[in-house]
Formats: structure tokens, sequence, C-alpha cells
């Protein structure tokens, strides 16, 4: 009889051992689903969004919220990955004249903060505060960058997108505006120093 009862002791021993390997696998997996479908970790190449973004942030993007005015997005464009800020949606005309943002003829607020820093080439850039929709942030004026003055109207289920560094920046002035499908997600986290995005208004509670 003792014999006939030790006999199970195999197929429960294998039962634990294949328990032990789901467990250890579950976080492996989890964190698979959760690039997939919710987030992916992008780095930073450029200057192109200083100061929000410096070259060489890594950071993660949220795959699942829907784009908004003000929102920092990561899209793909022409096989190459690009990080901007959206500041038109679709259906509206949007003009960027001396660097400022104007958007149904109505032009973006922003003023000086008294601040300069250099970029990597050297070049004295002034800090501004400007107001895209809700979204308050930082960004850089370049005043001895030659500057074109830029107007379009910009397609449905398209964006147009700019660069913090504006004068320094390739943006939908350049390639035009970018379509949903081209948007990979919206910046929500920085790794390491903590999220520059800053909301105002009642959309920002």
């Amino acid at each position: 009889m003792a014999a006939a009862e030790a006999t199970p002791a195999a197929p429960r021993s294998a039962m634990l051992r294949t328990r032990t390997a789901l467990l250890m696998a579950a976080p492996v997996l989890a964190a698979l689903a959760i690039r997939a479908f919710a987030l992916e970790p992008f780095e930073v190449a450029s200057e192109s969004m200083l100061p929000t973004l410096e070259a060489g942030d890594r950071l993660f993007v949220n795959k699942l919220a829907l784009p908004e005015r003000g929102d920092v997005v990561v899209f793909e464009h022409a096989s190459a990955r690009f990080v901007k800020r959206i500041v038109a949606l679709p259906g509206e005309r949007v003009a960027v004249r001396g660097g400022r943002v104007f958007v149904n003829g109505f032009a973006a607020d922003e003023w000086p903060t008294g601040t300069l820093r250099l970029d990597d080439a050297g070049r004295p850039l002034a800090g501004l505060r400007e107001q895209i929709g809700v979204v308050e942030h930082a960004r850089l004026a370049d005043r001895g960058a030659p500057r074109a003055d830029f107007e379009a109207l910009v397609p449905e289920a398209h964006y147009f997108v700019l660069g913090d560094n504006r004068d320094h920046s390739s943006d939908s002035r350049h390639f035009g505006a970018i379509a949903r499908g081209e948007i990979i997600g919206i910046v929500t986290t920085l790794l390491g120093r903590g999220p520059r995005f800053e909301r105002t208004g009642a959309d920002a509670e």
C-alpha cells in the first residue's frame, strides 16, 4: 500500500515546476503586452524639442491615449521617428509668423522668461513660455535665425506639429501635417528626471 500511495508524487512535482515557470514568465509576458499595446520606450535623438526634451532623454509614449492640442507625440514619417508638439488639429488653419503660432487667426499666447542658453552648436537661444490650448510649456527662439512665414490648412485626420526649439526643428513646416495613423503615442513619462510637461486650466485637473 505504501508504494501505491507514493506514485502520484511525480505528476504533482511536474505540476509544481510548470506553475513555477508560469509565475516566473508572467512579468515578462506582461511587460511585452504593455509595450505592444499600451507603452513603448523612445530615446530623443536631437535638440529640436529643447528645452522640454534634451538629446539622449529616454521616455515612454502612451499608445492608447487620443492626441490633443499641446501634446508631445512620437510619430513615424518617411521611415524615421520624430518627437514634436501638436499645435493644430484636423480642419484648422495654422500659420507661423516670426516663430509665433496662429490657429484660425488667433495667436498663441507667449512671453519671454529672460533666460538664455547655448545649444550644442554654441548658438544663443532665448527662453519663452507659450500657451498651446490648455498646455503651457517652455520653448526657445533663435533671434538670429532666418525665418520664413508659413500658412496651411490641416487636412482631416492630420495634425500639425512643431518643435519647441522652433528655429532649429524639422517639422510640419517642412514635411507637412502628419496623419493620425503615423502617431505612435503621446509622451507621458521621462525616465530619470521626471516629466517636464505642464497643463493649465480646467482640462489640467
